[in-house]
């Protein structure tokens, strides 16, 4: 599987991508920030200041959860404009057929809801590649949110392979190690 990247053309960067599938994070960060700041610029400044300084001790946090927010919806937005060209480099698999090999690729299907965040967080696809000498089966699961894929493949050697077909989107392989049953795949 190749690695998952965000495309370069968009304006977001990894940082910002993970913020979105993220936002208890970011509040968290923003309140404590602003807990620190409010007590390193106003401890000093009590004595001065008197009431006027609890009163600004008390709204600083109120300022770190409101920019945390805009910080995450600007961050959701960003994932929302650009979701569909990481996919698309997910799923392009047609560079790979050639005449020696046939690939087989069934469609993303996605799971996982994040508020706020249109893409699923785990997307998983199934990926048969069928040479003379061996068959490659690949489960691939994406976890989108941290742009990372996990894959669990079986190979297969033409040895051990009885028979195998592609017909009406189901590919079928029976051998010697177990039969797989695999719809909804599209030849590329």
């Amino acid at each position: 599987m190749h690695h998952i990247t965000i495309p370069e053309e968009t304006d977001i960067s990894n940082r910002q991508w993970k913020r979105a599938w993220n936002p208890i994070n970011i509040l968290v960060r923003y309140v404590v920030a602003s807990f620190v700041l409010a007590s390193v610029l106003l401890i000093p400044l009590a004595w001065v200041v008197d009431s006027y300084a609890l009163g600004v001790f008390i709204l600083l946090p109120f300022l770190g959860i409101s920019l945390s927010i805009i910080v995450w919806r600007r961050s959701c937005k960003a994932v929302n404009t650009t979701y569909q060209e990481v996919l698309d480099g997910i799923s392009n698999w047609s560079n790979l057929s050639n005449d020696e090999v046939q690939v087989f690729v069934s469609e993303l299907n996605g799971s996982g809801e994040q508020y706020g965040v249109d893409p699923a967080q785990k997307y998983t696809l199934t990926y048969v590649e069928v040479a003379e000498e061996y068959t490659l089966i690949k489960s691939i699961t994406v976890d989108l949110a941290n742009l990372e894929p996990f894959t669990k493949s079986e190979k297969i050697v033409s040895q051990q392979i009885v028979s195998q077909s592609f017909e009406s989107g189901t590919f079928r392989l029976r051998s010697s190690i177990g039969n797989w049953n695999i719809d909804c795949l599209k030849r590329q």
